[in-house]
């Protein structure tokens, strides 16, 4: 009658820890693809909630097994026969990406106190572009698959019916987990942009769980967690409150491009603490873009 119900007996299954009898796991496989006769907004719900549930990846696992997830979500059923390259499996052990998202899902619920549906979203997601990336390389490595994975998710998205700023969130969390190995070497400015972004909480959550279900190194989430929280103790003006539109203009420059290029650069001088009054920023302007 109700075609949700394959998809609450796993949810409820997990959030009580409960077994399921057997004649109504036959009948829940036997019946799987009538998930799809129901509303991409309500399987959504029912899948968020799942995944805020005690026992995502236990979750997870029971849909792929029931032929739930290949009828809900076959971009992530997909990463079942996609095999990690041995250059990230030494121990020439066997896995597939799709025990990896599971892991990632096992950490974030060790850590999270909650899993916001964006960083629920974002974590199903992520590795989905692994399976172009390894068909490019013949299997041998992952090289480039978040923009995989981001050209993936905004399908995903677009199919459940998520809002266009959901949905800029997810794949910017997504896409965001390149930039965490380069914050070393960041500019100062470029490095605050990053870390001020909106979600930068979700996507720090993401990839210390990433990182602990693979190579377990966290010397980039320590760093920009503890560079996040001095920002947070320390704000700093918004360039807006500086320097505006009409200041540009009064020093004779016409609105347009230009105007971007010069407010970008007294940004940066702000983010590294070189500008901190009107003063100074026009200062600035005039020594750098007045001929």
């Amino acid at each position: 009658e109700d075609a949700l119900r394959l998809m609450r007996l796993v949810r409820l299954a997990e959030q009580l820890a409960f077994s399921i009898e057997a004649e109504t796991e036959h009948a829940a496989i036997a019946r799987a693809k009538l998930i799809g006769r129901v509303s991409p907004e309500r399987v959504r719900t029912e899948l968020e909630l799942l995944l805020d549930g005690p026992a995502p990846a236990a979750a997870l696992k029971r849909l792929l097994k029931y032929g739930l997830l290949e009828v809900i979500l076959p971009e992530v059923a997909l990463l079942q026969g996609v095999k990690q390259p041995s250059i990230l499996n030494p121990e020439g052990v066997e896995k597939n990406v799709f025990l990896q998202a599971l892991r990632v899902f096992e950490f974030l619920r060790r850590t999270q106190e909650k899993i916001s549906p964006i960083l629920a979203w974002a974590a199903l997601l992520a590795g989905t572009g692994k399976a172009a990336a390894a068909k490019r390389s013949g299997g041998k490595n992952f090289n480039g698959f978040e923009k995989d994975s981001a050209a993936v998710a905004k399908k995903v998205c677009a199919r459940f019916k998520l809002s266009n700023a959901e949905t800029a969130s997810i794949i910017g969390a997504i896409e965001g987990q390149l930039k965490f190995k380069d914050t070393f070497q960041m500019r100062e400015a470029t490095l605050q942009r990053f870390l001020i972004e909106p979600d930068f909480s979700d996507r720090l959550a993401l990839h210390r769980a990433d990182a602990m279900a693979s190579d377990g190194n966290l010397a980039f989430y320590e760093f920009c967690r503890t560079r996040h929280e001095e920002l947070a103790k320390q704000p700093l003006p918004e360039v807006s409150k500086i320097i505006t539109g009409e200041d540009l203009i009064q020093l004779g420059f016409k609105p347009g491009p230009m105007f971007a290029r010069i407010l970008s650069a007294v940004e940066d001088q702000v983010l590294e603490r070189v500008i901190q009054s009107k003063d100074e920023a026009l200062e600035f302007i005039v020594k750098k873009f007045v001929n």
